[in-house]
């Protein structure tokens, strides 16, 4: 028996097969404020004040990407020994990690999980003061040291610096998330604290986490983080790997974008976020790919409205020589009996041209490589 326990064994071994650990970490789909504002007719409002505060911020030399418009999946995590739970949006589209801090009393942390550092053994104080700001506001305070883990996935950093937010914008207020959990480069973080992700890949088999999402046909909308290995359960076959383009978010060129008989081939930069629930691209190419999806423009929404029985052309994007077409049931989103596009104009002016959120996601597993500086797609299961 130990003969042939040792073989296979062996065998494992030779094709290179992991023997190790697998964590898994569930996602939940929440409204996005784009989806909650556009339901209740304020979006427009919204936007004119977020478009203020993006330009009052880059007088000063900053060029924030993120604006947390359309989140849509959280996770939760701890921290602390006994542990203290909140509810986070793993965001592959920054690197800082933040939870409200007990002293937070800012309108917008009232009813969110606050972080106690006298109910934790494990504390440990920094104390240096940080600041975010992000398109949709900001979010402030000090640093921190404690214990933090993946939800219950059994995978923890002993010593993971953190911010205890004492304030953060009332945009938070409306978004059910506790706090913010980067999964991408340190390079981008704030103070240059190191991302958990990061901080894990010493322990893990494999330097790269799987991101699946559910398809829009399904009942229970949510998710899986797989760290560490790939998600044979939810995808299909073996990942095509691109390489980065930048060591910051997930940045990687992309060939060109197609729907119906129009298609664009210019060659531009993009980056995959699981922080944004749409598809932004440049508004030229995106009107062109949008009037083949069968959307319309409407101002009020920011984006195109399209009828929730379309059956329109797959919406096509070509990155490293290979197609990957998302059909009409993951790019037509539902906001309570009215649908638009999942995909956006959006001209930022600087970085990426592209971001490819949760509707690409939907239909591509994205596996998130930092150990090698890359990222693979490969097709999600129907």
């Amino acid at each position: 028996v130990c003969s042939i326990m040792n073989s296979g064994l062996l065998l494992l071994a030779l094709l290179g097969v992991s023997m190790g650990a697998v964590y898994k970490h569930p996602l939940h789909e929440i409204d996005s404020v784009r989806k909650t504002k556009m339901m209740d007719g304020t979006w427009t409002e919204h936007m004119i004040k977020t478009n203020i505060r993006k330009a009052l911020s880059l007088k000063t030399g900053s060029q924030p990407l993120k604006d947390y418009n359309d989140l849509s999946y959280m996770a939760e995590v701890t921290l602390g020994t006994p542990a203290q739970t909140f509810n986070m949006l793993l965001d592959t589209g920054s690197s800082n990690l933040w939870v409200p801090d007990k002293d937070c009393d800012a309108y917008a942390c009232n009813g969110k999980g606050k972080y106690d550092s006298s109910k934790s053994n494990t504390y440990v104080k920094n104390g240096r003061h940080w600041s975010i700001q992000y398109g949709t506001g900001s979010a402030s305070g000090i640093l921190g040291q404690d214990k933090f883990c993946f939800g219950s996935s059994g995978l923890c950093v002993a010593k993971q610096v953190f911010g205890q937010a004492t304030y953060i914008a009332d945009f938070f207020a409306r978004t059910p998330i506790d706090g913010i959990c980067g999964m991408a480069f340190t390079s981008i973080s704030v103070d240059h604290v190191i991302p958990p992700f990061i901080n894990l890949i010493p322990q893990l088999d494999q330097p790269y986490f799987t991101v699946w999402m559910e398809h829009r046909t399904s009942v229970s909308k949510g998710g899986q983080f797989t760290y560490g290995a790939l998600d044979p359960d939810h995808c299909i076959g073996t990942p095509n790997w691109v390489d980065l383009t930048s060591a910051t978010y997930y940045q990687f060129d992309i060939d060109g974008a197609s729907a119906g008989s129009y298609s664009s081939n210019r060659r531009q930069s993009a980056i995959s976020d699981t922080g944004t629930s749409l598809i932004i691209g440049p508004s030229s190419v995106v009107g062109n790919l949008a009037k083949k999806l069968g959307g319309t423009y409407d101002p009020s929404v920011g984006g195109y409205r399209v009828s929730c029985t379309a059956s329109g052309p797959d919406l096509t994007f070509k990155i490293g020589g290979k197609n990957y077409p998302i059909p009409s049931i993951d790019y037509i989103v539902n906001i309570g009996g009215e649908c638009i596009l999942g995909i956006a104009p959006g001209d930022f002016g600087f970085g990426p041209q592209w971001i490819l959120g949760d509707t690409f996601i939907r239909a591509f597993c994205n596996v998130y490589d930092p150990g090698n500086k890359r990222i693979g797609f490969y097709k999600a299961k129907a």
